[in-house]
């Protein structure tokens, strides 16, 4: 939507993870498949289930330890070919990475959107594996908030994740070479925790140094076509240019930073007054 987007969540039943995997304790499988069924809930209120979390991991001491290795010992090794085979689906359930929205960058891992060494209850509950890119699992860590306001993006929940093309901005730095800031900008599409969730989640991925090495490459290329339509005619005509990227950007759905990029030369006097002008100067002088 973003940044990060908007996914459905593989279609597997709770129950069948957990029978897939061999020496599974069978006191923790109920309270799994239980705790499943609530996860929105919990997801809610988490600091009511924090507390629960901590109960149950004081009275089973054994139970974090034994929910990591059924997670990493058993379903995730090919070894277990019932198990492995319901990982490997949730894990290619998205061609990209949901957490940046990038098509180049594919989902190599799951990611536990509450990290199984705090909430190992959700170690296997398909609500909580999300596919990611080996560079967005990196920089989330195990890092959780029990305040919502906090939080980065769940793929599987946040709608309003979707409205990109609303939220993302993009600051032209006026200087020679020109210069890209992508940011979250304060839309009425998103009220202020939104917002403020958006925030954290570009920032803690770093999606503003991604975002602006994309737009930076395309512009390069694209600004070779502005050069030729403003040499072969005049300013009117590059803007028009402009103006029909901008729209199919938008009908395409696609890469939403671009669209904000190219949006906010759009609505730049300095780009065309002063930077194509200049770009005009020197090839009139080659």
């Amino acid at each position: 939507m973003l940044t990060t987007k908007k996914i459905d969540k593989p279609q597997i039943d709770q129950k069948i993870i957990c029978d897939s995997i061999p020496d599974f304790d069978l006191q923790y499988q109920h309270r799994i498949i239980d705790k499943s069924l609530h996860y929105l809930e919990s997801l809610d209120d988490l600091a009511r289930f924090d507390k629960d979390e901590s109960s149950f991991k004081e009275s089973y001491p054994g139970f974090t330890e034994h929910m990591k290795k059924m997670y990493s010992e058993r379903f995730t090794n090919s070894r277990y070919p019932n198990a492995y085979e319901l990982y490997i689906k949730i894990r290619t359930s998205q061609p990209y990475c949901p957490y940046c929205n990038f098509r180049s960058r594919f989902p190599s891992q799951i990611d536990h959107y509450l990290p199984k060494s705090v909430f190992p209850t959700f170690a296997l509950t398909v609500d909580n594996l999300v596919p990611i890119c080996s560079d967005c699992n990196k920089k989330k860590r195990n890092i959780v908030q029990i305040e919502k306001s906090k939080r980065i993006i769940h793929p599987y929940y946040d709608e309003f994740a979707n409205k990109a093309f609303d939220y993302i901005g993009c600051e032209i730095i006026e200087e020679n070479p020109i210069g890209f800031k992508f940011y979250i900008q304060k839309s009425d599409a998103i009220d202020d925790e939104q917002f403020q969730r958006l925030q954290t989640h570009f920032n803690l991925l770093a999606l503003d140094k991604l975002y602006k090495a994309d737009f930076e490459a395309d512009f390069v290329s694209y600004i070779e076509e502005l050069k030729i339509i403003l040499n072969e005619s005049d300013i009117e005509d590059t803007k028009k240019a402009l103006e029909r990227k901008i729209k199919s950007l938008k009908l395409s759905k696609q890469a939403p930073w671009r669209y904000a990029g190219y949006n906010a030369l759009f609505n730049s006097d300095w780009f065309f007054n002063t930077y194509l002008q200049k770009l005009k100067q020197e090839n009139n002088v080659t």
